[in-house]
């Protein structure tokens, strides 16, 4: 897994640097990435296949903000792991709508304020690669539930520090920045 960093401030879409530009629609995403792989590699044509999104959620009720939600996966790719509500953009949506479609659809969230992260790409393998966009909220815990059944068997809040071992590394860096953009770390 590789992570494109911004030239000015070395984060991956860091939301409080004015180089990182503002995601606004999957067109504008795969021309700028596509751009930055194209310096990168020799490879040219399509390099995106698939644009993702996936919620970064704190307990608005901790008045520390330590606690994320993660559900366990009962689907085939990633089964047990524990993942970020998210899922694939839609062709007419932008990232922000893709994201609160997929945090409402899978586990009735509904962030007071929508705050982009992170964003990692994967090309390691060439016939699925795909660009994955983090975004960061605060939600009332007592509105969560597992509204996806086929995706998830359970929700549950996890602090920051001891987040489980059976997680993806692109979600866990996703929390590690929507952490340091709430001055958690």
């Amino acid at each position: 897994m590789s992570a494109i960093e911004c030239d000015s401030c070395g984060y991956t879409a860091d939301p409080k640097c004015g180089n990182c530009a503002p995601i606004t629609s999957v067109a504008s995403v795969k021309v700028e990435i596509e751009k930055a792989i194209q310096v990168a590699t020799p490879f040219h044509g399509n390099m995106i296949d698939v644009i993702g999104v996936a919620m970064v959620a704190f307990n608005d009720s901790d008045p520390f903000l330590h606690r994320v939600l993660l559900g366990k996966r009962i689907k085939a790719e990633g089964y047990g792991k524990w993942v970020l509500p998210g899922g694939k953009m839609d062709a007419n949506e932008t990232p922000e709508q893709a994201v609160l479609r997929e945090g409402l659809e899978e586990a009735n969230l509904e962030p007071r304020a929508l705050h982009s992260v992170h964003f990692e790409y994967n090309q390691d393998d060439p016939a699925n690669r795909y660009l994955m966009l983090y975004y960061t909220g605060k939600v009332d815990p007592t509105d969560i539930k597992v509204c996806a059944a086929h995706e998830f068997s359970e929700l549950r809040w996890f602090h920051v520090a001891h987040l489980p071992d059976e997680m993806w590394v692109t979600d866990r860096n996703a929390i590690t920045r929507a952490a340091e953009f709430w001055g958690l770390t």
